[in-house]
């Protein structure tokens, strides 16, 4: 039979397992599950700094807004730029929007995976703000700047207008001012 999904998730879900009762003092010497780390050497795991939680929000463009209204939680993947303050988007008219606008408190969700043992994962809480006018025009040409360099010929600039299917639909630009954010990482040297 085959390695599946269904044998890798068995492993890693063992693995996780098998790491958790190292990490509390609950080893069983005789279960082996990683050979580059002895179970007596703990696990390079832990908080990262402002600092680092900003790199971490400055250095990526794709990250996951949760949203929470009338009793639906919906989380979506966007393209984003990070200004130290503010995360901006752009988005058509949609489920993400409504929900925004009638709860704009959300979460947003980043990460950077090399290895399933090297990560950094930042989530931050903050509140959607939907822009207009100026504003709207600033954080539109700030995005296209932020995402230009990672745009190949089939890629279409963002603009404050599209057609989508058959019709226009506006498209919707904001930013989520951030009020608290937390930052974990695991950095294992192999």
């Amino acid at each position: 039979m085959p390695y599946g999904i269904d044998q890798w998730e068995k492993d890693m879900a063992e693995m996780e397992i098998r790491r958790w009762l190292s990490q509390i003092g609950q080893w069983a010497p005789e279960v082996e599950f990683d050979r580059r780390l002895p179970p007596d050497e703990p696990i390079p795991m832990g908080e990262l700094s402002p600092a680092a939680i900003d790199r971490v929000l400055y250095e990526a463009v794709n990250g996951r807004i949760g949203c929470h209204a009338d009793g639906l939680t919906y989380v979506v993947p966007i393209f984003y730029a990070y200004d130290g303050h503010y995360i901006y988007g752009h988005t058509g008219e949609g489920m993400k929007v409504a929900m925004m606008r009638a709860n704009p408190n959300v979460c947003f969700e980043v990460d950077h995976v090399t290895t399933l043992t090297d990560w950094e994962s930042v989530i931050a809480w903050g509140r959607f703000e939907e822009l207009a006018g100026t504003a709207a025009e600033e954080a539109t040409q700030y995005l296209i700047n932020r995402l230009k360099p990672l745009m190949d010929d089939q890629t279409i600039t963002p603009s404050l207008e599209h057609t989508a299917d058959a019709g226009k639909r506006k498209v919707v630009v904001y930013r989520i001012a951030l009020d608290r954010r937390t930052g974990r990482y695991e950095k294992r040297q192999g």
